[in-house]
């Protein structure tokens, strides 16, 4: 074979690399925004202190709205870790069932299981009792799922401790 026909051989090759790469990109994204819904009938508000002083405890509430004319269940509260970096959650009410550290694409999260309904047309209000433990800024997503682990609505935290 000639030196011609290796190279463009090889420049096939790249191209057809590049567009199956792009491709899967594509398709990947395409994918994962069809797993993931925003959880339909729900409305949620996250409340957290703007600003704490080091060894203060303060709480970071969860307000789950159902507008639905039938219950539904918050599968599992996820704190993005970079905000529990100086923070750390001492219990919730209602209580979690389980908890364990995951890290899905990239992204690094403490998940908060429940088995805990939320009535038709009812507020149900999650308490994260919480205390910080070291000065800093810590921010990060919270994600609320509800019925399942793939409908999840997302929030963004931010807190000062002194």
């Amino acid at each position: 074979m000639n030196k011609k026909a290796i190279m463009w051989v090889g420049i096939g090759c790249l191209v057809a690399c590049v567009v199956f790469g792009v491709a899967f990109l594509v398709l990947g994204g395409t994918f994962v925004n069809w797993v993931m819904q925003e959880p339909e009938n729900i409305t949620v508000d996250v409340l957290a202190p703007i600003t704490v002083s080091k060894s203060e405890d303060f709480i970071l509430e969860v307000l789950i709205t159902n507008t639905a004319s039938k219950e539904q269940e918050i599968n599992s509260i996820d704190i993005d870790t970079s905000y529990l970096d100086g923070l750390a959650v001492i219990n919730t009410t209602p209580k979690y069932t389980e908890t364990f550290a995951n890290n899905m694409l990239g992204q690094s999260f403490q998940s908060y299981y429940f088995t805990y309904a939320v009535p038709a047309n009812e507020t149900t209000i999650v308490k994260f009792h919480m205390t910080a433990l070291k000065s800093g800024d810590y921010s990060g997503e919270i994600a609320i799922c509800i019925n399942s682990g793939s409908n999840c609505t997302e929030h963004y935290l931010r807190t000062l401790v002194e």
